[in-house]
């Protein structure tokens, strides 16, 4: 199975930039109404702004749609998938644009803002689950995070339009115009959602096997019947089955300990939006122009920098969260924002103060680092991947609702705030999130490296609230594992490079395996052993037969331990024998848990005296005299060495 024509990492890379939209268009419509609200030919069409709370209503019900539409995926999205949903959620999107894009009266603006965030809400619930279900552990991170990039993406487009457009005087479209862009993003959603591939979780839950298992080779770039993609079928479907058994409502603990897990995803996004950020999403221009005393255009200017520098922090985001991991970035995302929540308020304290002002702009900025490190994208992506399969759509459901309740709250009552409080407002947020990082450093695990199922055992393995965190940090990563083996069987497959001459060695002494090749090739030790195996043949057949005697489980380490020669130059010798004089260096080998592997499944034996004989020179005289005489060619004409065929050690 194909989509465009494209399989693995090409298919995967679209999908994650399909969504990524998605999300652009979600803080496209988040910073949209920042500048509009300053224009002088928006004030003309709906007077009823120049009111506070009206003003603080009317940005903010944007997001009691998005909330009900988030809620909403709580009750349909399991019924019509992560597809459907996000196709359905970007035509309901469109509609909204259409309608508000034309409105004439403050009611239909309301409104056409309420439907639009409808179809934005459902996106920010599902998108972020449907990218999780897809992706490997390995790149989960990487590739959400993805969608932050272009979420303040989103933000820094929005912000620089509408400054181009206000030296458009005394013309509607200045404002019209960036309202009817964002349904470009819609758009592009809908018009290719459709044609990549569904969650495989996602059909796994609705009994859907085998177009799950094709769906899984192609996002790995494996073939269906590819014993990897078989394997890990089996375990998400198995994970499914325990699930199935416990109780499958939010609201029950279990030994699943959904509610716990339901817990730490709404809290996180309750959390975050209560860093205080919107107040700068929202009002940065108000505020520097009202507050701060710039000019208009300054105002402009400095609020889109401060989204060009929130876009590169984004940037960061991407490159550190692999390296990382969620817990440390939020923690990191929590800390910085009550430095800069904190120095906002003592500066913001005297308003006349110029010094102050050109201050308090730096910790915009500081602000506006820290919250797309930390805590911009990363609660969705959490959500989605501390949840048990079963509950996963309800529980990101809320967790999106949550925040998109929290952002309403912070957007509505922002204006009132500041007007009655002033700087006092900001210690608000400063006290949050130093709770915030406390929370975060007690309460929540880290998944970064771990598959959807390893994180459930974190979970069904703790006892109390205390207990995933430390649970965690023993907890072995056998996502690693798993992605080096589809990484091996990848390039097998795919490159075809498996050849049935290849021989491997059942491990007859293991440290060998790791000597390194380039000392192997071409270096004065190996130069060394030749000289030595060349003069002294018989100190070469008393390691060889006080080592490889027996046929089953020799020693596996000091190879020359109480001869002459020490495991080091040992080692180089049999390197020797086995790439030079044996088969001229052509035998390949690979380790995995320190069992060797060979490429498409051939293992053979190979005689060691034919080698040497037909590969012989003069130098191989003595060993040759050794092969024939020596008892090297014990019984089969050619002594072999321990090497299984088809998982059999040899007769």
């Amino acid at each position: 199975m194909s989509y465009f024509g494209l399989r693995g990492k090409s298919l995967s890379i679209l999908l994650s930039i399909v969504a990524a939209t998605a999300f652009a268009l979600q803080g496209y419509d988040q910073a949209v109404m920042n500048s509009l609200l300053t224009l002088d030919t928006f004030s003309h069409q709906f007077p009823q702004m120049k009111n506070s709370d009206i003003e603080g209503t009317t940005v903010a019900i944007y997001e009691v749609g998005c909330a009900i539409g988030a809620l909403s995926c709580a009750f349909v999205g399991d019924i019509f998938g992560r597809r459907r949903t996000i196709f359905i959620a970007g035509c309901i999107v469109i509609v909204g644009v259409v309608i508000q894009s034309s409105s004439f009266s403050l009611g239909q603006l309301i409104a056409s803002r309420i439907i639009t965030g409808l179809g934005v809400g459902a996106l920010t619930a599902t998108v972020p689950m449907w990218v999780s279900e897809c992706s490997s552990a390995k790149e989960r991170g990487r590739r959400v995070l993805l969608q932050g990039f272009f979420a303040i993406g989103g933000i820094v487009v929005a912000s620089w339009m509408e400054f181009g457009l206000y030296f458009v005087k005394n013309n509607q479209v200045n404002f019209r115009f960036p309202i009817a862009f964002q349904g470009l993003f819609a758009i592009i959603i809908t018009s290719l959602v459709m044609f990549l591939p569904e969650s495989p979780r996602w059909l796994i839950k609705q009994e859907r096997f085998e177009d799950a298992k094709k769906v899984m080779a192609a996002l790995e770039g494996l073939p269906d019947d590819s014993e990897v993609i078989n394997e890990e079928l089996s375990l998400i479907r198995d994970a499914y089955v325990e699930e199935q058994h416990q109780a499958g409502s939010v609201f029950t603990m279990g030994p699943e300990r959904q509610f716990h897990r339901a817990v730490l995803a709404v809290g996180l996004a309750v959390l975050a939006q209560m860093s205080g950020i919107n107040i700068v999403t929202f009002y940065s221009t108000t505020i520097f122009e009202k507050q701060l005393n710039y000019s208009p255009t300054e105002a402009r200017i400095f609020s889109a920098c401060i989204q060009v520098w929130q876009f590169i922090a984004a940037g960061f985001a991407l490159v550190l969260i692999d390296k990382f991991g969620r817990r440390k970035l939020l923690m990191a995302g929590a800390l910085g924002m009550c430095v800069a929540q904190t120095s906002l308020a003592g500066l913001m304290s005297d308003l006349g103060n110029k010094s102050a002002a050109e201050a308090a702009i730096f910790f915009y900025f500081v602000a506006m680092f820290f919250f797309p490190v930390g805590l911009f994208l990363l609660p969705f992506m959490y959500a989605a991947e501390i949840s048990p399969l079963n509950i996963r759509a309800q529980v990101t459901a809320i967790s999106a609702c949550a925040n998109w309740l929290f952002n309403f709250l912070v957007a509505e009552v922002s204006p009132r705030a500041m007007e009655n409080i002033g700087y006092r407002y900001y210690m608000v947020y400063a006290c949050i999130t130093l709770f915030t990082f406390t929370v975060l450093f007690f309460f929540y695990p880290e998944t970064k490296g771990r598959t959807l199922e390893e994180i459930d055992d974190i979970f069904i393995q703790s006892k109390s609230i205390w207990d995933p965190v430390k649970i965690e940090k023993n907890l072995p990563k056998n996502a690693v594992a798993l992605a080096e083996r589809i990484r091996h069987v990848h390039d097998d497959e795919k490159h075809n490079v498996a050849h049935s001459e290849n021989v491997i060695l059942h491990r007859p002494i293991q440290s060998l395996l790791f000597v390194p090749y380039s000392r192997r090739r071409r270096s004065k030790a190996v130069y060394l052993a030749v000289l030595a195996c060349t003069i002294t043949p018989w100190m070469w057949n008393a390691v060889v037969e006080s080592r490889l005697s027996a046929m089953a489980d020799p020693p596996s380490s000091d190879l020359g331990g109480g001869l002459f020669f020490d495991s080091s130059s040992a080692a180089y010798i049999y390197w020797l024998m086995a790439e030079i004089w044996g088969s001229q260096g052509r035998w390949r080998r690979r380790v995995h848990d320190g069992d060797p592997v060979v490429a498409g499944g051939v293992r053979r034996e190979e005689s060691v005296g034919r080698s040497t004989i037909a590969y012989g020179v003069v130098p191989l005289i003595p060993f040759t005299l050794l092969t024939v005489f020596g008892g090297w060619n014990k019984g089969a004409r050619g002594r072999v060495w321990a090497v299984e065929r088809d998982g059999q050690p040899p007769g």
